[in-house]
């Protein structure tokens, strides 16, 4: 009768255990996820504003560095979210200065 109790509770054990690292990974690939898809916008943008400012368009050239800051911040904190769930604080310290460099891209056109 113990080794039933006994294998009862080593596999709801094992079963809630798996639960919570499948959660885990899950919420961690979705907030690299967030992060690489809104990285890649945010420099796409920032290149097409290079373009602009180069061909002396400053409007066009602004509204695609505000794009770019609002898809860095993005992607910033999903990172700042992906490194929480890790519980890595030192690259959560950096990327909370990234996040400050973001904003100053979107605010210099004002």
């Amino acid at each position: 009768m113990n080794k039933i109790i006994l294998t009862f509770f080593l596999v709801l054990y094992l079963f809630t255990a798996n639960s919570v690292s499948a959660s885990f990974s899950e919420d961690f690939n979705k907030s690299f996820n967030i992060w690489e898809n809104n990285i890649s916008l945010a420099r796409n943008y920032l290149r097409k504003a290079e373009l602009f400012l180069k061909d002396g368009n400053y409007v066009m050239a602004c509204k695609n560095q505000e794009k770019a800051s609002i898809h860095g911040i993005l992607a910033t904190k999903s990172l700042i979210n992906a490194f929480t769930i890790n519980e890595d604080e030192d690259n959560i310290k950096y990327l909370e200065s990234t996040l400050n460099k973001w904003k100053k891209i979107g605010n210099q056109c004002e």
